[in-house]
């Protein structure tokens, strides 16, 4: 009995041991695409940093040239302006004009309406009646 013992304790000890060849030989095979996958990241993440070092560069050199054209335009932005500010100076201010009043409107608009109805000339007369018509503002 001690021999079918030892020789089931020694079948089990093969089947083990086959058990572990297999999963350490599955783990690899498991972890052979993710390996592959890993490289082919790395490649792509190194041409990405190279590309990002590359931008910033342009990036530094565009904000370089910007910051000289906004110091020249602040410059001729000055230069500009002289002439006007000058002009404003010489110029004497106006003030506006007021058109007449709406009241010295139709007191002029009665005299001459007057005139004209008791002009003892009928020259006037055609205008007098359009007048006449007119209504008063």
């Amino acid at each position: 009995m001690n021999g079918k013992i030892n020789r089931l304790n020694s079948i089990i000890k093969s089947s083990q041991k086959s058990l572990e060849k297999s999963a350490k030989l599955l783990d690899k095979a498991e972890r052979a695409p993710i390996i592959t996958q890993h490289s082919a990241l790395s490649t792509q993440h190194s041409a990405l940093s190279t590309q990002h070092s590359a931008l910033s560069t342009q990036h530094s050199a565009l904000s370089t040239q910007h910051s000289a054209l906004s110091t020249q335009h602040s410059a001729l932005s000055t230069l500009l302006n002289k002439p006007h500010t000058q002009h404003n100076l010489l110029t004497p201010v106006k003030e506006p004009q007021r058109p007449p009043s709406v009241e010295l409107r139709s007191t002029s608009q009665r005299i001459i309406k007057k005139y004209l109805t008791t002009s003892p000339s009928n020259i006037f007369a055609p205008l007098a009646v359009k007048l006449h018509n007119y209504k008063e503002v």
